[in-house]
């Protein structure tokens, strides 16, 4: 069921990312503050209920933001633009193109950035060429930024 586990951990362990972003707080975000304690964690959610689940679960210790996707002028995607850098980050949420592509513009130099569910195929044909793809495992594909010539 959750796939990304191992592949999150593995990533967490190489990076020692000091700046995390997410879309969809949960068992990702438990995993991040367990193997990385002392990163910052900015956590998207579009779900009033996860939200609500998530404040209490994990409280102070994530920076929690709960923003719409589901309506044409949200910021649910671009909501990081202004935060970065970070040094990894983990799309797991809604509009998972769109978060990858903001993702891109706030990656820190050797960041990599975590696809959730990669198997989607409109996800490979939009992504693979913006992204130097690094890794597919457990259905968890790792990216890094593509150099421009």
């Amino acid at each position: 069921m959750h796939g990304f586990k191992k592949v999150l951990e593995d990533w967490l362990l190489k990076v020692k990312p000091k700046r995390i972003l997410e879309w969809g707080p949960g068992l990702s975000t438990e995993i991040m503050l367990d193997h990385a304690p002392g990163a910052q964690v900015l956590s998207i959610e579009h779900h009033e209920g996860y939200y609500a689940k998530a404040n209490q679960s994990l409280g102070e210790r994530v920076r929690l933001v709960h923003l719409r996707a589901d309506i044409a002028n949200s910021s649910y995607a671009t909501f990081a633009l202004d935060e970065g850098p970070f040094d990894l980050v983990f799309v797991d949420g809604r509009r998972r193109v769109e978060c990858v592509m903001a993702a891109l513009h706030v990656l820190s130099p050797g960041g990599v950035i975590l696809l959730h569910d990669f198997c989607r195929l409109n996800y490979q044909r939009l992504l693979l060429p913006l992204c130097e793809l690094v890794e597919i495992r457990d259905n968890t594909a790792v990216f890094k930024t593509r150099l421009c010539p």
